[in-house]
């Protein structure tokens, strides 16, 4: 098996090559790291490499790379974003097409699998007003074009989905649940505690009460309604009005995503109101964009820190807040899915 992607600091895709490899005994895993240039307009210019020279200084022609496709190796083409300044979700989507398009181009036959750990665009996956495009479905749609791109698709607790399994044909979708878990084992957390989920709908449920089970914890929903004109976060008071210390409770809240703290922000306030502590707030989301809160002029990390809370987030986005990874899951869901 092949991994292509960007050779990023936190090495996200060769450690991914590293985790198929113990899998996947005696069979290894290459990585073949892309250049990744700019045109002077800012469009895109990913290029496959042979992998042979992994230094930023000399990237050698594909030659090694195509010779392995061409003789049936299978091809997990990664396309990952940065948060904060560098936030590209349009770059992201590019990216996975340009680059499945070169192996396709060179090797018609190729079996490739394009994995979008965060996967732009899945938050429109239906429409609130007539007229409005189903994006989701636009980027899936174009991506598992296998003639032209990727035979299948595969990405992490997306926006349309977030639960576990198949979001269309041959496009498949990895719940982070699991190594967010693994995370919060390693937190302290007092012996009153609870899962908070940012709303009370059947795919909060989903999510919140294994992860609640794992950690011995009680669950709260907070309830959330969206308009176009504003937003509004209502807490559960009867769950927080019942709890007997609030002074000495964990609230661990955890969602699948952050843009721009503004939903977190609020909540976060409502439960400091009712007595928790914010050092005793825990922040888990799975994909941390880190995006500009015009309203108060701050990122959401800052945002969210400033209250005291702890944040932490997976590396699907690559941030300083990736204090958690994905890839031994990962690694694992591309086997059982795509190996």
């Amino acid at each position: 098996m092949i991994i292509v992607g960007d050779e990023t600091e936190d090495r996200f895709c060769k450690r991914l090559a590293e985790e198929i490899s113990k899998i996947n005994v005696p069979e290894k895993a290459d990585f073949f790291p892309l250049e990744h240039t700019h045109y002077s307009d800012n469009e895109s210019k990913p290029r496959l490499t042979d992998g042979r020279d992994v230094s930023p200084e000399m990237f050698k022609d594909p030659e090694n790379l195509i010779y392995k496709v061409r003789h049936g190796e299978k091809v997990v083409s990664v396309s990952r974003g940065k948060s904060g300044e560098a936030w590209d979700p349009n770059g992201i989507f590019v990216d996975a097409v340009l680059v499945a398009g070169a192996i396709r181009d060179e090797c018609p036959d190729a079996n490739i699998c394009a994995v979008l750990p965060y996967h732009p665009y899945s938050r429109q996956h239906g429409q609130s007003l007539p007229g409005e495009p189903i994006s989701a479905k636009y980027v899936t749609q174009i991506l598992k074009w296998d003639k032209n791109f990727a035979n299948m698709v595969i990405t992490i607790s997306a926006h349309q989905k977030r639960s576990e399994g198949q979001i269309d044909n041959r496009v498949w979708n990895m719940d982070a649940t699991e190594s967010a878990i693994e995370y919060a084992r390693t937190l302290k957390l007092l012996d009153e505690r609870y899962l908070v989920t940012p709303d009370s709908g059947q795919y909060s449920g989903k999510l919140r009460f294994p992860f609640a089970e794992a950690l011995d914890a009680g669950t709260i929903a907070l309830g959330k309604e969206r308009s176009r004109v504003k937003e509004m976060v209502d807490v559960d008071k009867r769950k927080l009005e019942d709890l007997k210390n609030p002074e000495n409770t964990t609230l661990l809240l955890y969602d699948d995503e952050m843009s721009t703290g503004d939903t977190g922000y609020n909540q976060l306030n409502m439960c400091i109101g009712y007595g928790i502590k914010p050092e005793n707030i825990k922040f888990i989301a799975i994909h941390n964009k880190d995006c500009l809160n015009k309203k108060f002029s701050k990122r959401a990390v800052e945002l969210i820190e400033g209250i005291g809370a702890y944040f932490a987030a997976s590396d699907t986005i690559e941030s300083p807040e990736s204090r958690f990874t994905v890839v031994p899951q990962l690694a694992g869901y591309i086997m059982k899915r795509f190996g």
